[in-house]
């Protein structure tokens, strides 16, 4: 699966979230059909990770969104966006306000200097994508 990114504000719209299993758990049922559980991963001074897996395959539309401030290159959440396309030798980088479309297996956005505005927002990637039946609610 690749993910697709373009430069919209997408909604995700959800009907209901329940916690399952453990406090780092949650299903969400998705008005467009289908389920995504979401989890905790991993949570330290360095990082916060999310897990997430979809009932189904998401194929031909975006199903991540990021939201961030940008003002100027001093003054943002994240700068600069890295996208690495399936077949590519290395990764496509560019300023996050030129950035219009990518089909990704991975991603980063984040800055290359410290931000005036907000000193602790964290570098944000997405990866390690898999194809195939979806496991959502799976135990």
């Amino acid at each position: 699966m690749l993910l697709h990114l373009f430069v919209v504000r997408t909604i995700l719209n959800v009907r209901y979230a329940e916690m399952i299993v453990a406090a780092t758990d949650r299903l969400a049922s998705l008005i467009g059909g289908g389920t995504a559980a979401v989890r905790i991963a991993k949570v330290d001074q360095n990082r916060h990770t999310l897990e997430v897996a979809f009932d189904r395959a998401v194929d031909g539309r975006p199903f991540a969104a990021l939201r961030s401030m940008y003002v100027t290159d001093f003054n943002n959440d994240v700068a600069r966006i890295a996208v690495r396309e399936k077949g590519a030798k290395g990764w496509r980088e560019e300023p996050i306000m030129a950035f219009k479309r990518a089909s990704a297996t991975e991603v980063w956005a984040g800055r290359v200097a410290p931000s005036r505005h907000n000193t602790s927002s964290p570098d944000m990637a997405f990866g390690a994508f898999a194809g195939g039946e979806g496991r959502a609610g799976r135990k």
